[in-house]
């Protein structure tokens, strides 16, 4: 069952503007109420959802599906979106763009050219309050084609980064008590999706 509430979704950028990947899935100012701001608003604006949808092996390596050089509807990347989050709106949803705002945090999508895609470079952070939002976020999102990475950060079937941070995650790693905080964030160096028990077991020592 997806979380009740209203989680926090908001942008994290990590190069310049140059840097950015171009594409579908645009997103602009994060405006959620919990948003922390982006570290350069300039790179606010970001791509992309690949207009194939992309299968993964095992490594998360993309493969593009033979045959097909059709884009993937915004209605179905919309309907994607509202499968793994509850507080999903849709506007304006045409053969070419729509409008949607998860949790908050607002997109464009747009139906592009098949060489852009996502990078590292952008991701989005979602704030969950207990392990049960993290298991939901990280299981829907890394399903059907998405990946697994380190610390937090997965992918989705299109390739968008994600980090499903715990609320626990920066109160353990921000204790002022530094052997406690570094016994947590070794720990977590070690994990793809967070288990808060695991960090608070490592945090206590």
């Amino acid at each position: 069952a997806a979380p009740r509430g209203r989680a926090a979704v908001h942008g994290h950028s990590h190069v310049d503007p140059g840097g950015a990947p171009r594409g579908v899935l645009v997103g602009v100012q994060p405006l959620g109420r919990r948003s922390r701001p982006v570290e350069n608003r300039d790179a606010a604006v970001v791509g992309a959802v690949s207009d194939e949808v992309v299968n993964r092996g095992p490594q998360g390596r993309e493969a593009q599906p033979a045959g097909r050089d059709d884009h993937v509807p915004p209605a179905e990347v919309v309907d994607y979106y509202k499968s793994i989050f509850p507080n999903v709106e849709a506007s304006g949803v045409n053969p070419m763009t729509a409008q949607l705002v998860i949790e908050g945090q607002p997109f464009m999508i747009l139906s592009g050219n098949r060489d852009h895609t996502f990078n590292d470079s952008v991701s989005f952070v979602i704030d969950c309050k207990d392990q049960a939002e993290v298991d939901h976020y990280w299981n829907g999102l890394t399903a059907n084609g998405g990946a697994e990475s380190m610390c937090a950060w997965c992918k989705d079937k299109y390739g968008v980064s994600w980090q499903v941070v715990p609320q626990a995650l920066p109160r353990f790693l921000g204790d002022p008590d530094r052997t406690k905080a570094d016994r947590a964030i070794q720990a977590m160096l070690k994990m793809k999706k967070i288990i808060v028990a695991d960090l608070e077991k490592a945090f206590n020592g």
